[in-house]
């Protein structure tokens, strides 16, 4: 080895890579099977052939992703994304047995149950991280989607299959005073303030979402519990999350009294 590779190797890992299947959903660029109203079925970024070359072929990049032991996350919004991405892993899996890396859902818009169970199948090697606010900052998204958007990203159903599923904000895509987990939990609970188009979440499935779930969706087995051994960086808030009531959680409230990363503390406030 090169003293080149060496340094690369000591200082710099590759462990995983991101593609986009789809569009942005804001934009209305979901890949769905079905029309939306600007008259189109979205934005579709790769292939399930060789139609756009072997280089755009999502079953030759599942393969290549495979060999090379990474993990993959996958920007999925409309179920047509979402279905060629499990076409691709099911192939893969199938032909060599089973699926050794993690490969990552992101985002989830538009999820049919079909789908939601066939990734449970994988058995942990398909996990999902979605954005609960999004339920408040793309809620004007009808305008694309019609009555469809009310259907759109349903969280609770996909932590209920059982699937791991990762929670996280999207930064910086979403505005900055939603990046706080604090502010993050209070959308997740309320349901975005639509709980019946939004089944609302746990205080609890928030915080396993930040945690465990998040955790899933890595290659890593020490991180996501307090447990002895485990890593973790924490933040220290002034008062218990399951103390103050929903409505009066904020970016600000509860306080955050320290910050630690890495073993070391950051921040206190």
């Amino acid at each position: 080895m090169s003293f080149r590779n060496t340094l690369l190797s000591m200082f710099v890992q590759f462990v995983g890579c991101k593609i986009f299947v789809d569009g942005a959903f804001a934009g209305g660029q979901a890949w769905t099977s079905w029309q939306n109203l600007q008259g189109n079925y979205g934005l579709q970024e790769i292939y399930t052939d060789d139609t756009g070359g072997p280089e755009m072929n999502l079953t030759r990049i599942v393969e290549r992703v495979e060999d090379y032991g990474m993990n993959m996350h996958y920007h999925v919004q409309g179920d047509r994304a979402i279905g060629a991405v499990i076409e691709a892993l099911d192939k893969v899996s199938s032909a060599r047995g089973n699926l050794t890396g993690v490969h990552t859902l992101i985002h989830m818009g538009f999820p049919n149950d079909e789908q939601i169970e066939k990734i449970r199948k994988f058995d942990g090697h398909v996990v999902m991280t979605v954005q609960p606010a999004f339920w408040s900052v793309e809620n004007d998204t009808a305008y694309y989607y019609g009555e469809h958007n009310k259907d759109a990203y349903p969280i609770k159903k996909l932590i209920d299959s059982g699937t791991p599923v990762g929670i996280s904000t999207d930064f910086s895509v979403s505005p900055l005073e939603y990046s706080p987990a604090t502010m993050v939990i209070r959308v997740a609970v309320t349901g975005g303030g639509d709980p019946q188009s939004h089944l609302p979440l746990s205080v609890t499935e928030a915080i396993r979402g930040f945690t465990v779930g998040s955790t899933a969706t890595t290659s890593r087995n020490d991180t996501g519990v307090l447990y002895p051994g485990y890593k973790a960086d924490m933040v220290v808030y002034e008062k218990d999350l399951y103390s103050v009531p929903f409505d009066e959680m904020s970016m600000d409230n509860p306080r955050v009294i320290a910050t630690y990363v890495g073993g070391k503390e950051v921040y206190r406030g």
